[in-house]
C-alpha cells in the first residue's frame, strides 16, 4: 500500500476530538462583545454575571457563552494530558474567573483565558503549575477530586486514597493569583468517594468528604483555620453503606432557617460560627446533615412505577433566589427533582425538606443553572443540551411512586451540542466529501466534512445557461440585476421589493441575442458593462425613467473577437483574440461615468484566456492568464510610468489557464487560477511590487476548473433559522442608524477573521475555497439534492441578507436557477458537521434534524453495528438494540437516503426477542444478500435480505424498499463477537477455533474447522485480506496471522506477536501489515518482513515447519514459537481513547494516497497519513521536535535575556505585546515566563504519547498544529531553531496536509 520500505512513517491528526465531557464549570472567564451589558454593581467593582461555560474531556477544553440564549463557542484548547478534575476559582476582588485543573502531569494548574493578536483569539494561559506528585494516574496522587472555596480563598484536593491537600489562594494585582504551600490532611487506610464545599460565608473554609474506612462509610468535615494556617478534621459521622453522592447546601441561616437546636445557640459560646449543611445521597433516599450533628433529615426519593431497582442521585444544581433557594437533583433514570429546604414555622424555624418532581431529561454528569434562566446538561451519553426555564414547577411533595412526564413540563430545549459519545460502530460512506456514519440515540448520525448550501428557491430554465453575474451599484444595499448567458442568449432578471422577474425589453438596451456574453460588471456610480464576443456596451441607469440607457458601444477590430474582460469601479480591461489588451478608465472626478480608452494597447504574444484585477476603486495590477500555461502580472500604477502596462512578474503553470480571479482581504491579495487539467492554484500577490508568492495547489478532478467569486461571506453563519430570528427581532430598530450598525458589524467580522471572500470551484464536484486565521480551506459544497453547480455569484436581497448566493444547477439535461446561502463552514476546531436521520418508533422521519429539534425524545435504541456492502460501498445496513428490551431495529440506506420497509410503513424493520452482538452481510455463492447476526443467547440468525430500488422521481426520502425474511437459527457453543465473510462463506470464531460456515436449508453448515494457536482463547476481532489471509485479534494475546490452505481447506498460523495486546479492533493495511488498537488507548502496526513473506510464498504450506525463525526455540519452548514467524512492531502511538474501528479511505478529497481513519469509543475521529518522501518526514519530525521542546526553548531563552539585560524589561516591546505570556501582576515590571506554560499543565508531551510504549514512527500532527496558535514572535523564534526562514513555510506544509488529504 505505502511502498516497499519496511519503515512506515505515519502523520497523526485528530479530526474530531473526543466528546465524552467529563468535567464542566461556569464563570466569567473573559470579556466578549456580547458580555458588555452583563455587569452588576457590587459596590467595589462591577462583577460580571457567570454566563460562560467551560467543559472538558480528558484531552481538551472548550469555552462557550450562553449570554445570547444559545451555546456559542469561544475557544477550543487542546491539552496533551489527561484532565482528572476541573473547577472555577472566583477570587473575591477579581472581575474574572480563573480555572483550576488537576491532571496526570502531577501538577495543580491555575490558569486564565486571555485574548491575543489582532484577531483577539482566545487562548488559555497558565499562571501556576504547582507540583503535587509524580506524573501518571495513581491512587495516592491528590488529583482525583478538586473543590474551591466559594469566595476563592483556598483549593481542596484529594486523592482516591489517603492524601488530601489544601492550598490557600491570594490575589496578586488585578488579574493574578498566587498560592501558599500546601497544608496536608493525611488519613491512612481511607478511600475518598466524593468531596464537596460547604457554604460558610466568610468563616473558616469548610469541606465535606465521603470516605470509606475499614468497610464503613463516614461523612468527614475538614476546616481550614486561616488564623493558624492549619487544616483540621472537625467532625466525623458514620453513615449507611449505600452512600454515593455528596453536595453542599447554601447557608440556611440566610433564609431564616435555624441551623442549631436552639435558635439562641448561634450567639452563645462555641456556636458563633455558621453551621454548614450537606446533602448525602443513598439508595432510595437523601439525607440532610450538618457539621454539628444536630440534624439528620431523611427524605425519600420518589420512585418510578414498575421500577424495582434502587433510585440514586447522580448530579445536582443549586439556584439561589433573593429570599429563597432550591436544588435540582437528578436520579439515575434522568428524573429531575426539586428539593426545597424551608423553615418550620411551628418548630422554631428548624429546617424541613420536601421533594417534588420537576422534569425528565437525559442522565447527566453535571447540571449548571445560569443567571439568565438557562440550564445546561452535561450528559453522560450522546448530546449535551441547553434548556430554558419556562417555570419553576410546583412544590407539591411526592410520596411513594410517580409517573414521569413524557414531555417537558418546566423546561424548553433551546440548543443542542451534538456528540458522538459512545462511538461503537462506524463506516466511511464517502470520501468526497469525507463522510462517516455512526449510530446515535434513536438516530443515524453522519459526520460530514463540507460546507452546506441551504436551498431557498429553485426554478428550471428554458435554455442551457453557463454563465451568471449579479450587479449591484456602489450605493445599493441589495443586488438589482441578474444576468444569465448561454452561447448565444442572455437573460436579464431584475429584483425589486423582494420579487424577481425578467427585465422588460423596453427598459434596457442590453444585447440579449445572437452573441455570447462573456462578462458583466458594474462600473462608476450607475453604469453596467456588458462585454460580448463581438462588442462592448456601457449602459447607464436613469433614476427618473428607471431604464438602462446605452452610453457607449465599442467594437473590436474586424475579424478579432473579445475573449476575456474584467473591471473595477473605475477600470476596464478587455482581452482580444489577437493577444492585445485594451485598457479603459473612468474619470472619477467628473462623475460622468465616461469610459476613455488608452491609445496604446498591450500586446501579449500568447493567446489570452483570462483577465483579473484587484476588486477595489483602482487596481494597481492586471493579471493575464494564457493558453501557453503562463500567468503574467502587468503594472497599472500611474505613478510608475516606466512599468505602466509592462509585465513585472510571471508564473509558469502546469497547464493552460481556464479561469482567473482575484480576491482581496484586509491583509492580502489572492490570485486564483483554474487550469484545464483540473488543478486549482492559489497565489498571493504582493501589493508593493506585484510579485507572486505562497503558491498552493489542489487537484479537483479530471475536468477543467471554473471559478466563481463570492466577495463577502460570513464564515460564522450557522443556520437560516437563526438569521430569521435575528431579522425579526431587529425589524423594529432597523430604521435607526441601520447603515452605521451594519458597517460596524462588517468591520468587527472582518477584523475577527470571520468574514471574507470565497472562491467557488466548479469541476466534477463543486468546492469552496476560503481563508480564515491564515489557513486556507478547500472543502466540498454539500447540496441538498443531487446536482452540480456550473456557476455561482453573490446575491443579497431583503430576505437573504447574509451569505446569499445564486447558482446555475445542472442535473442531467435539466438546468435550473437556484437561490440559497452558504452556511456551517468547517474549520480546524470543527472539522465535521453532524447530520441526523431521526427514525421514530412510529415510523416517521425527519432529515437534517439540526433545525427542527424541539423536544427530547426518550432513549429507545442504541447503535450496535453498521455494515457496508462489499460490492456497493454507498450501501449501509444499520443495526440497533432496544434500550428497554430484547428487540432489534434494522434499517438500510444508500448515500444517506433511507429505504422503506415492505412490511411496515416506516424506514426500519423490527426483530423481536433478540439482542445483537455483531453481524455480517454475505451472498453465500448466490446473487442474494444474507444477513447473519450473532445474539447474546449464543445463536446465529440468518435472514434473507430483499432489496428493491425505486425510481428517482418516486420519493425524495426513500429510494426503494427492503425486507428481511428469517431463514433459520444456528446454535453455537459460545457467544460470537466477530464475523467476517471469507470466500462466499462466513468465518466465525468459537473459543479458539475458526469455523467456516456455509448456507444450509435448516441451519448454517460447518464447511471447515481450523485450530488456532493454543494461547488464543477469546477472539475479539477479525480481518480479511483478499480471501487469502486473515488476522485474528485476541482480547489478551494480540494478533495472529493465518494463511488459508485451499488444498486442505484449513487456516494455518504463520506469524504472531511477541507482546500481549488487548485487541479491540484491527484491519489490514497491506498483505503483510496489520493496524490495530487495544483497550488502553494505543494504536500500533505489526508487519511481516519481506524476507519472511518471500519464504511463505515459495514454501507454503508444505515446508512451513522448516522455516522456523528460531528453530532451536521450537523444541525448547513450543509455547513461545507457536508460529514460525514473529510480527515486528512498526508504529506505536497513544491516543487516550479506545479504538473501535479502522477504515482505509481511498482518495479522500481526491488525494493521491490512502489514509487510515480511526474512531474511538469516546467520539474521537482521527487520521493517519502515510508520509512518502524523506523531505516530508524530516521537516515534520523537525517541527514536532521543536514543538515538544517549546517549553524549554522559551524558558531558557527568557533566562538568557534576563541574564544579559540584568533582569530589566525586554527591549523589544512589540514582541512582548504579541507574546501570550503576560506578567501575573499587571503592576509588575518583570515578565516571568512560567515553566511549562506552553503545555499549560506542565505535561511532557513525549511521555504522554508514550504512556505505555515509546512512540514509534508516528509524528504527532496535533502537536505540530499548536504552532499555528502561537504569536508571530514565538513562531519566528521556533523557526530559527528549526532552520526555517519564516513561519509561512510551516503554515503551508500543515495547511497542505489538511487541504489535500483530509
Amino acid at each position: 500500500m505505502f511502498g516497499g520500505n519496511d519503515e512506515l512513517i505515519l502523520f497523526h491528526l485528530t479530526l474530531q476530538r473526543q466528546t465524552n465531557y467529563e468535567h464542566s464549570c461556569i464563570g466569567h472567564f473573559i470579556d466578549v462583545n456580547d458580555d458588555n451589558n452583563q455587569e452588576t454593581n457590587t459596590g467595589k467593582f462591577n462583577r460580571k454575571r457567570h454566563l460562560q461555560l467551560c467543559i472538558s474531556t480528558q484531552t481538551h477544553l472548550e469555552l462557550y457563552t450562553v449570554s445570547e440564549g444559545s451555546l456559542r463557542s469561544l475557544a477550543v484548547i487542546p491539552l496533551f494530558a489527561t484532565i482528572t478534575a476541573m473547577e472555577t476559582l472566583n477570587l473575591e476582588n477579581s472581575p474574572y474567573s480563573f480555572l483550576a485543573l488537576a491532571s496526570d502531569s502531577g501538577n495543580l494548574t491555575i490558569s486564565k483565558f486571555v485574548s491575543i493578536g489582532l484577531q483577539q483569539k482566545i487562548v488559555l494561559q497558565a499562571l501556576i503549575n504547582q507540583p503535587l506528585t509524580r506524573s501518571g494516574l495513581r491512587r495516592l496522587s491528590p488529583i482525583s477530586h478538586l473543590q474551591t472555596d466559594l469566595h476563592g480563598r483556598c483549593l481542596f484536593l484529594s486523592a482516591i486514597e489517603r492524601n488530601k491537600l489544601c492550598f490557600v489562594a491570594n490575589q496578586v494585582g488585578q488579574d493574578g493569583v498566587c498560592i501558599q504551600d500546601p497544608l496536608e490532611a493525611l488519613v491512612p487506610n481511607t478511600l475518598t468517594l466524593d468531596i464537596a464545599v460547604c457554604d460558610v460565608r466568610y468563616d473558616n473554609p469548610c469541606f465535606a468528604s465521603l470516605e470509606l474506612q475499614q468497610g464503613n462509610h463516614y461523612l468527614m468535615f475538614y476546616i481550614l483555620d486561616l488564623g493558624l494556617n492549619h487544616i483540621v478534621k472537625r467532625a466525623s459521622y458514620k453513615i449507611e453503606e449505600t452512600a454515593n453522592f455528596l453536595m453542599g447546601l447554601p447557608d440556611l441561616s440566610k433564609y431564616n432557617i435555624s441551623t442549631y437546636e436552639d435558635s439562641n445557640q448561634h450567639h452563645q459560646g462555641d456556636y458563633d460560627e455558621i453551621n454548614p449543611f450537606v446533602v448525602i445521597g443513598f439508595e432510595n433516599f437523601v439525607m440532610i446533615k450538618d457539621l454539628r450533628g444536630f440534624y439528620d433529615i431523611k427524605v425519600p426519593i420518589p420512585r418510578r412505577k414498575d421500577v424495582s431497582t434502587p433510585t440514586t442521585i447522580i448530579c445536582f444544581a443549586v439556584q439561589t433566589l433573593k429570599n429563597d433557594f432550591f436544588v435540582l437533583l437528578q436520579s439515575n433514570y434522568g428524573d429531575l427533582f426539586k428539593l426545597k429546604v424551608q423553615p418550620n414555622k411551628e418548630g422554631s424555624n428548624r429546617p424541613v425538606a420536601s421533594i417534588s418532581y420537576f422534569d425528565t431529561v437525559p442522565q447527566a454528569k453535571d447540571l449548571h443553572i445560569f443567571k439568565n434562566g438557562f440550564l445546561f446538561i452535561n450528559a453522560e451519553f450522546y448530546d449535551n443540551h441547553l434548556f430554558q426555564f419556562e417555570s419553576l414547577g410546583d412544590d407539591d411533595p411526592i410520596e411513594g411512586t410517580f409517573e414521569p412526564s413524557p414531555t417537558l413540563r418546566n423546561l424548553s430545549l433551546v440548543d443542542t451540542q451534538k456528540n458522538l459519545n459512545p462511538l461503537i460502530s462506524s463506516q466511511v460512506t464517502s470520501t468526497t466529501p469525507l463522510t462517516l456514519a455512526s449510530n446515535s440515540k434513536n438516530t443515524t448520525r453522519f459526520a460530514v466534512n463540507g460546507v452546506d448550501f441551504e436551498n431557498h428557491v429553485s426554478s428550471n430554465l428554458t435554455f442551457d445557461a453557463k454563465e451568471l453575474w449579479s450587479v449591484k451599484f456602489p450605493n445599493d444595499t441589495y443586488h438589482r440585476l441578474l444576468f444569465l448567458a448561454s452561447h448565444d442568449l442572455t437573460m436579464i432578471l431584475e429584483t425589486e421589493a423582494g420579487a424577481m422577474g425578467e427585465l422588460a425589453k423596453e427598459r434596457h438596451e442590453f444585447k440579449t441575442k445572437f452573441d455570447k456574453t462573456i462578462f458583466v460588471g458594474a462600473i462608476g456610480t450607475k453604469s453596467v458593462l456588458q462585454v460580448c464576443v463581438n462588442e462592448l456596451r456601457q449602459l447607464v441607469f436613469n433614476t427618473d425613467s428607471k431604464n438602462y440607457e446605452k452610453k457607449l458601444e465599442w467594437f473590436p477590430p474586424a475579424g478579432i473577437r473579445i475573449v476575456a474582460a474584467d473591471c473595477t469601479h473605475s477600470q476596464l480591461a478587455v482581452g482580444l483574440s489577437n493577444g492585445e489588451i485594451c485598457y479603459f478608465e473612468i474619470d472619477t472626478d467628473s462623475l460622468s461615468d465616461s469610459l476613455h480608452e488608452l491609445q496604446n494597447r498591450v500586446e501579449i504574444d500568447e493567446q489570452i484566456e483570462g483577465l483579473a484585477m484587484i476588486p477595489e476603486l483602482k487596481s494597481d495590477y492586471l493579471a493575464v492568464g494564457t493558453k501557453e500555461a503562463n500567468l503574467k502580472v502587468l503594472c497599472l500604477k500611474k505613478n510608475d510610468m516606466e512599468n505602466f502596462l509592462e509585465v513585472i512578474s510571471i508564473q509558469a503553470l502546469m497547464a493552460p489557464v481556464n479561469d482567473l480571479k482575484i480576491t482581496r482581504t484586509e491583509r492580502d491579495v489572492n490570485l486564483h487560477i483554474g487550469l484545464v487539467n483540473g488543478l486549482y492554484s492559489r497565489s498571493k500577490l504582493n501589493r508593493y511590487d506585484g510579485q507572486l508568492y505562497d503558491v498552493r495547489n489542489k487537484f479537483l478532478g479530471p475536468k477543467e476548473v471554473t471559478l466563481s467569486v463570492l466577495p463577502s461571506i460570513s464564515f460564522s453563519k450557522k443556520s437560516s433559522d437563526e438569521e430569521e430570528e435575528e431579522e425579526e427581532e431587529g425589524e423594529e430598530s432597523e430604521d435607526k442608524a441601520k447603515a452605521g450598525i451594519e458597517q460596524k458589524e462588517n468591520i468587527e467580522e472582518a477584523e475577527s477573521g470571520t468574514k471574507g471572500p470565497c472562491i467557488v470551484l466548479h469541476s466534477i464536484n463543486t468546492w469552496v475555497a476560503y481563508e480564515c486565521d491564515s489557513f486556507l480551506y478547500i472543502r466540498p459544497i454539500l447540496l441538498q439534492e443531487p446536482g452540480n453547480f456550473v456557476k455561482m455569484c453573490q446575491f443579497s436581497a431583503e430576505n437573504l441578507k447574509t451569505n446569499g448566493c445564486c447558482a446555475i444547477d445542472s442535473v442531467s439535461s435539466v438546468t435550473s436557477l437556484t437561490i440559497g446561502g452558504l452556511e456551517n463552514f468547517v474549520f480546524r476546531e470543527k472539522w465535521f458537521q453532524m447530520r441526523d436521520h431521526l427514525r421514530l418508533p412510529t415510523g416517521g422521519i425527519e432529515e437534517n434534524q439540526e433545525d427542527s429539534e424541539e423536544k427530547i425524545l426518550p432513549r429507545f435504541y442504541d447503535g450496535c453495528e453498521i455494515i457496508t456492502f462489499d460490492d456497493d460501498r454507498k450501501m449501509n445496513l444499520f443495526i440497533e438494540n432496544s434500550y428497554h428490551g430484547d428487540q432489534v431495529r434494522v434499517s438500510l440506506s444508500r448515500s444517506q437516503k433511507l429505504f422503506n420497509s415492505q412490511t411496515t410503513n416506516s424506514h426500519f424493520e423490527i426483530l423481536e426477542n433478540m439482542r445483537v452482538i455483531t453481524a455480517a452481510v454475505t451472498k453465500f455463492s448466490s446473487s442474494t444478500y444474507y444477513l447473519v447476526v450473532s445474539t447474546t443467547n449464543s445463536q446465529l440468525y440468518t435472514f434473507e435480505l430483499f432489496i428493491r430500488r425505486a425510481h428517482k422521481e418516486k420519493s425524495q426520502n426513500s429510494i426503494g424498499e427492503f425486507h428481511l425474511k428469517l431463514l433459520h437459527k444456528t446454535p453455537t457453543e459460545d457467544r460470537v463477537y466477530a464475523i467476517i465473510g471469507f470466500r462466499d462463506k462466513l468465518l466465525i470464531p468459537i473459543f479458539g477455533s475458526l469455523i467456516l460456515y456455509g448456507l444450509g436449508k435448516k441451519q448454517l453448515l460447518k464447511r471447515s474447522i481450523s485450530s488456532t494457536t493454543a494461547s488464543i482463547t477469546r477472539i475479539s476481532s477479525l480481518a480479511n485480506w483478499k480471501n487469502q489471509r486473515v488476522a485474528v485479534g485476541d482480547n489478551r494475546e494480540s494478533v495472529t496471522l493465518l494463511q488459508f490452505d485451499s488444498a486442505n481447506n484449513v487456516f494455518i498460523p504463520i506469524a504472531d506477536d511477541v507482546v500481549k495486546r488487548h485487541v479491540t479492533t484491527l484491519t489490514f493495511i497491506d498483505q503483510s501489515t496489520v493496524i490495530g488498537g487495544d483497550k488502553f488507548g494505543n494504536i500500533w502496526t505489526l508487519r511481516l518482513s519481506r524476507e519472511q513473506e518471500s519464504f511463505i510464498r515459495s514454501n507454503f504450506p508444505h515446508s512451513l515447519d522448516k522455516l522456523q525463525q528460531n528453530p532451536d526455540l521450537k523444541s525448547k519452548a513450543p509455547n513461545i514459537m507457536e508460529c514460525p514467524f514473529k510480527l515486528t512492531l512498526i508504529n506505536h502511538f497513544y491516543i487516550n481513547d479506545i479504538p473501535t474501528a479502522f477504515h482505509l479511505a481511498e482518495a479522500v478529497q481526491i488525494s493521491d494516497r490512502q489514509i487510515i481513519v480511526y474512531c474511538g469509543l469516546q467520539g474521537t475521529i482521527g487520521s493517519l497519513l502515510p508520509l512518502l518522501t524523506n523531505t516530508e518526514v524530516n521537516s515534520l519530525k523537525n517541527l514536532e521536535s521543536v514543538m515538544n521542546d517549546a517549553d524549554d526553548i522559551f524558558y531558557f531563552d527568557q533566562g538568557n535575556q534576563s541574564g544579559s539585560t540584568g533582569g530589566d524589561q525586554p527591549v523589544d516591546g512589540e514582541d512582548e505585546e504579541k507574546d501570550i505570556t503576560k506578567p501575573l501582576d499587571s503592576s509588575s515590571n518583570a515578565t516571568d515566563l512560567l515553566e511549562g506554560a506552553y503545555s499549560i499543565v506542565g505535561r511532557d508531551i513525549l511521555k504522554y504519547r508514550s504512556y505505555y510504549v515509546p512512540v514509534r514512527n508516528v509524528i504527532d500532527g496535533d502537536l505540530c498544529e499548536t504552532f499555528l496558535n502561537l504569536s508571530f514572535s514565538e513562531q519566528t523564534k521556533l523557526c530559527k531553531e528549526m532552520g526555517e526562514t519564516k513561519p509561512e513555510g510551516v503554515y503551508k506544509q500543515l495547511n497542505d496536509i489538511r487541504t489535500n488529504y483530509m
